[in-house]
């Protein structure tokens, strides 16, 4: 027995592979973007944090909360604090608030296994320092 009509249903091996291969790279581009994203989050939350511990460094200065002039902290073996307080000399008259001393605040910030590093400044007066 003969068939006079093939059927044509169906997709060819090549069509098939050619999907797969374009599926494939579809989810190669979704992987990369979720993981670049998660590297994103993880080092805005890293920042966020020494920010924070930036902040409460200098609201202790200014407590008079902290005697040394220089010292360092380590925060979780990844970021290296370097905090130093320098008196600032005041002429008369230069300066136009009411304080005996100021000191300027430096806190550098540290990364050891890039090397690089962030310095952030703030004048304190009074006898906080």
């Amino acid at each position: 027995m003969r068939f006079t009509s093939q059927s044509r249903a169906g997709f060819t091996l090549v069509e098939t592979l050619v999907a797969f291969t374009v599926f494939s790279l579809f989810i190669i581009v979704v992987h990369k973007s979720f993981l670049t994203g998660v590297k994103g989050q993880d080092a805005s939350s890293w920042s966020n944090a020494v920010v924070q511990v930036i902040r409460s460094e200098f609201a202790l200065i200014e407590a008079g909360e902290i005697d040394a002039r220089d010292y360092r902290k380590n925060l979780k073996g990844r970021y290296l604090l370097e905090v130093q307080l320098a008196k600032l000399p005041v002429r008369a008259g230069a300066v136009p608030i009411e304080a005996t001393r100021l000191y300027l605040a430096s806190i550098n910030v540290l990364e050891p296994d890039t090397g690089s590093s962030l310095t952030f400044r703030k004048i304190i007066s009074g006898d906080g320092a």
